[in-house]
């Protein structure tokens, strides 16, 4: 197929290349996965896993889908960002400073 697909983060860039009788057609969904993650290799389902390497993941990654002369056919910017988690409180019941004058009206 020619195509080729490219991931930066960090200054470090990892390369898959896709095997010449793997076809990606406009639309499809393609899964790459790192050597490492346990995945099935299924090239029918879409579902691809490197023979060796790993996908690099840092705060910032930039993803491109490139053919055989490198032009960008797709890409992706993917910015990793913090959870906050917080508090919120909701007070169900009476208001003392109206005490029982603000219950009649």
């Amino acid at each position: 197929s020619g195509l080729s697909l490219k991931s930066v983060s960090e200054g470090l860039e990892t390369v898959y290349k896709f095997h010449r009788t793997v076809k990606v057609s406009p639309g499809s969904l393609v899964s790459v996965w790192s050597s490492d993650s346990g995945e099935e290799h299924m090239p029918a389902e879409g579902q691809l896993v490197m023979k060796e390497g790993a996908w690099k993941f840092g705060d910032m990654v930039e993803t491109l889908l490139v053919d055989k002369e490198g032009e960008v056919l797709a890409s992706r910017e993917t910015k990793k960002e913090k959870e906050a988690f917080g508090a919120s409180r909701k007070f169900a019941g009476r208001r003392l400073d109206g005490g029982a004058e603000a219950d009649k009206n």
